[in-house]
């Protein structure tokens, strides 16, 4: 098993963010601590608050206590919210290890990649409404 591609995971948030009326940009940080942690979002909505980001393992570790473990018995969306300057952004964790697809060919593999890729563009629109529900910025 492994986690859909950061780039494929750009791509189906960008065209979530699309269908829902934002313009996606790139090369937004955030300030998650006090202590200076940064957190690279790999979309956020321009001219609002709030983005995503598709977080590696190494990312994860990078970030240590910055951000909350990943939980894999969870299905809850994890949302951070920025500190300093940074305050009044929140920020989508989509941690990489939930969205699996098998190392397979032909239909299983397209199966459990679409099924991965699903899930994400869900997990993304969730946010999007509850950022557009909630007012945010």
């Amino acid at each position: 098993m492994h986690p859909v591609h950061e780039r494929r995971a750009d791509e189906i948030i960008s065209r979530v963010f699309k269908e829902s009326g934002l313009e996606a940009e790139r090369g937004h940080s955030i300030l998650v601590t006090t202590r200076g942690s940064s957190l690279a979002l790999d979309v956020a909505a321009a001219g609002h608050k709030f983005g995503i980001a598709y977080l590696t393992r190494e990312e994860a570790i990078d970030l240590g206590d910055a951000v909350p473990k990943f939980d894999p018995e969870s299905d809850a969306l994890v949302v951070v919210d920025g500190v300093g300057n940074d305050a009044g952004w929140h920020a989508l964790l989509l941690y990489d290890r939930a969205y699996l697809s098998d190392d397979l060919e032909g239909e299983a593999h397209s199966a459990t990649n679409i099924a991965a890729e699903k899930k994400i563009e869900r997990d993304a629109r969730d946010f999007v409404v509850k950022a557009k529900h909630e007012n945010w910025p």
